[in-house]
């Protein structure tokens, strides 16, 4: 009898911890960040270039406190783990928010998507080499439950595409860049306003 109860009482704790682990899982932010970096010219100044990342929250609750750093990083020559070489400046640097996911647009309501826009930078191209990876990573809040997580996403130097985002919260969970037609690319101030209009209506963007 003994034996049977232990035995009970160890599969409901199996079964309580499954359940509370399940439940951490639902309560948490639940995001999207793009598999690319969108690469542009600077709206005011073309001679330099900015960096964009998009998230979109897949969840049906707010994300707040979210805050992001990105850097380009490399393997330690001595001893272990990886070191930064080059931090790239975000915008905007304060915690910030988004809003739920919803099934359609409006302008008026905070939108499920977030752009993180660099400072204009032109030493990430030179070196982003083949051993070295940008390194972006995500701190982000429930804004109901409280659960915190972090995400990194590391990209090497084929993810960074010259284009923009499609405007909206995709669909599917990879978010990736529309390339800039080569001819296009001759013509920094217009590409890069093209650009800043597709992806206004999301929200707020910085270039």
């Amino acid at each position: 009898m003994d034996l049977l109860g232990i035995a009970i009482g160890f599969i409901l704790g199996l079964i309580s911890s499954w359940l509370f682990w399940r439940w951490q899982l639902m309560i948490a932010p639940h995001f999207t960040i793009s598999s690319q970096i969108a690469v542009r010219p600077a709206l005011h100044d073309p001679s330099k270039l900015v960096y964009q990342i998009k998230i979109v929250n897949r969840s049906a609750r707010s994300i707040i406190d979210m805050t992001a750093s990105l850097g380009v990083g490399e393997v330690a020559r001595e001893g272990l783990g990886r070191k930064t070489i080059h931090l790239v400046k975000l915008r905007p640097e304060a915690p910030t928010y988004i809003g739920p996911a919803t099934g359609h647009y409006d302008p008026w309501s905070i939108t499920c998507v977030h752009y993180y826009t660099s400072e204009p930078d032109n030493r990430v191209s030179e070196l982003l080499t083949e051993e070295r990876k940008l390194v972006f990573t995500v701190q982000a809040t429930d804004a109901h439950s409280g659960t915190t997580v972090l995400k990194r996403v590391l990209y090497e130097a084929k993810d960074i595409v010259k284009g923009h985002f499609e405007g909206g919260a995709e669909s599917g969970s990879e978010i990736r860049v529309i390339q800039s037609q080569p001819e296009a690319l001759n013509d920094g101030s217009a590409r890069a306003e093209q650009g800043l209009l597709a992806d206004a209506k999301d929200g707020e963007v910085e270039v």
